[in-house]
């Protein structure tokens, strides 16, 4: 939370990005305008949902607070909350693969302190959704399988839930 911005890998490039659309109602546009060309092709990447959703937050916080290192660490308080639902929800999955109480969180454990983990879970990108994404895309895969194997039939409403959960997965990078 207190390193200095930017962190290393690519905090300003998404901070800018987030800067842009928290200028703009809409996520869509039909050209690039030249204060995002130090982005590069920001207009041809279908990966915009991180950049649009986290607009909002930023324009809260902007609304709040002039003072940018406090925006920061509120965008990076954002990204700590993604990894950490995230976490929650492997957890949950390792829980329904039947693994012990102590196997599930020592897993948790470890890679939780990984240090690449803690590092980027700390930066603003969108990463930290995709972890997030990646592990409900997961439980649900397993939930339906799981139901699948036991009463021989399809859960129509969790493979639905399955299906957005990775359409919004496929716009966040």
């Amino acid at each position: 939370l207190s390193a200095v911005f930017p962190m290393p890998f690519d905090e300003k490039y998404h901070l800018g990005i987030i800067q842009f659309y928290a200028q703009r109602f809409s996520p869509f546009m039909s050209a690039q305008p030249t204060s995002l060309d130090e982005f590069g092709g920001v207009w041809r990447e279908p990966s915009f949902l991180y950049h649009y959703v986290m607009s909002w937050p930023w324009r809260l916080i902007t609304w709040l607070t002039d003072n940018f290192y406090i925006q920061v660490v509120f965008m990076r308080l954002f990204s700590i909350m993604f990894v950490v639902i995230g976490l929650i929800v492997f957890r949950k999955l390792l829980a329904k693969a039947r693994l012990s109480a102590h196997q599930a969180n020592l897993i948790i454990l470890i890679l939780a302190l990984t240090p690449s983990m803690t590092l980027t879970s700390a930066h603003i990108n969108y990463d930290n959704l995709v972890f997030l994404m990646v592990a409900v895309c997961l439980k649900l895969a397993y939930s339906a399988s799981s139901i699948l194997r036991t009463k021989k039939q399809l859960d129509l409403r969790l493979l639905g839930w399955l299906i957005v959960a990775l359409l919004i997965g496929s716009i966040t990078k």
